[in-house]
């Protein structure tokens, strides 16, 4: 398969309403860092005020900071709602970001003890809603924690109460959003597929291979240059279809599933293995166009289920813009002239 277009990465634009809405408590985190740092009811309710405006805007679609990390860009209206700069902004993230990976290190290393349950839930999960803001090291921490191969991982498990299917949950999720660069992406994806069965599907798994295959370019290098890794992730997509043209999900946490979100975790990745292969031609999926071709059916038949619910737009939309990829028939943009992927 060899067209002159790309998938477009699904990128996250960030909301000015939601960002003033989080602004202030990003702030309080900072200057709790700087002059508090005491364990008790003040941080618990601000993590708990943080967690519920990322969640919630998460729900609605509309994001407090872009899939790159970066708050919204101040614009110029009349009058202005913004009351700080782009500078001003971008050191609030990153001072933020410093106090949430601190705390989340402290927890790890004993030093600091948070109940267990929602509360250290949102230790981890918190710092991977500022997305690539948070260093490398906290997904390979919470990687680590999730498989339990090593010492190290069985403590980290330990200390942030990994065993709980939500917080594994989040996890996963967490490490789908925040980890950067290709060398992470790799150590990441090698030690959660290690994990996996090969055989049923893993909604938790999909997360952490679907958040990056559909925003981040770096994960094309990655599939492009690993063959074992690009073979691993065909396969985790065509057990995910199997399963959801069957109309069964992966019922954890909590015993509902959610067939919806699945179906657009599957999109994504599919997009992410298409962009491999018309970026570099000479790499192979295995299966090769026969395997797209039946993928881009079947995608086609799950995007009219009715199942969709409240994904219906975004989900069919995806859909609508993959097919045709997939059978080889037309792309979405244009590469650039001189663009090297």
């Amino acid at each position: 398969m060899n067209v002159a277009a790309i998938p477009l990465l699904y990128v996250f634009e960030a909301d000015e309403d939601a960002w003033l809405e989080l602004e202030s408590h990003l702030a309080e985190l900072r200057d709790w860092w700087r002059d508090d740092r005491t364990e008790g009811s003040r941080i618990v309710d601000l993590y708990k005020s943080l967690y519920d405006i990322f969640n919630s805007k998460w729900s609605d679609l509309r994001y407090p900071i872009d899939s790159a990390g970066d708050p919204p860009w101040v614009r110029d209206p009349d009058p202005p709602k913004a009351k700080t700069t782009e500078r001003e902004r971008r050191r609030l993230v990153n001072d933020a970001g410093d106090a949430m990976v601190g705390r989340f290190e402290e927890v790890l290393t004993g030093q600091r003890t948070v109940k267990r349950g929602a509360s250290l839930n949102r230790v981890h999960t918190v710092p991977t809603w500022m997305f690539t803001n948070a260093p490398d090291s906290l997904a390979l921490r919470l990687a680590s924690g999730l498989a339990r191969t090593s010492d190290e991982g069985r403590a980290v498990a330990d200390r942030l109460g990994l065993d709980n299917p939500f917080s594994a949950w989040a996890a996963y999720s967490g490490i789908g959003r925040s980890t950067n660069t290709v060398s992470a992406l790799a150590t990441v994806w090698e030690t959660l597929l290690g994990c996996w069965d090969g055989t049923t599907p893993d909604k938790f798994l999909l997360a952490a291979i679907s958040h990056p295959m559909g925003r981040r370019m770096e994960t094309t290098d990655l599939l492009a240059a690993r063959p074992a890794l690009r073979s691993q992730v065909t396969r985790l997509t065509t057990t995910a279809l199997d399963w959801l043209s069957a109309g069964r999900s992966d019922r954890r946490p909590g015993g509902k599933g959610q067939w919806a979100l699945e179906l657009r975790y599957t999109v994504f990745i599919v997009r992410g293995l298409l962009r491999v292969c018309i970026a570099d031609p000479s790499v192979e999926v295995r299966g090769g166009t026969d395997l797209m071709r039946s993928m881009a059916d079947r995608l086609e038949h799950l995007g009219r289920n009715r199942k969709l619910g409240s994904h219906q737009q975004l989900v069919r939309d995806l859909v609508d813009r993959t097919v045709p990829l997939a059978r080889g028939e037309a792309g979405e943009v244009a590469l650039p002239e001189g663009l090297t992927l």
